[in-house]
């Protein structure tokens, strides 16, 4: 069985204290999060957006920051 990363449940939290009202987050919710632009994160993240969903879950974007 896989095992989280260390910083996971932590950065979700702080996506759920952020966010609490939504589970998807847009690439401009994701660029306020970070401090980045929109552009790096559109860069490094659009493998994982989902056009079903319109976004990237929460519990994604913790992964890939943990």
């Amino acid at each position: 069985m896989a095992r989280e990363k260390e910083l996971y449940r932590e950065n979700l939290d702080r996506l759920d204290e952020r966010f609490p009202d939504t589970e998807v987050l847009k690439y401009k919710d994701i660029a306020d999060f970070m401090g980045r632009s929109v552009r790096f994160v559109q860069k490094h993240f659009q493998p994982f957006y989902k056009k079903e969903l319109a976004g990237i879950s929460k519990t994604v974007v913790a992964r890939l920051l943990s």
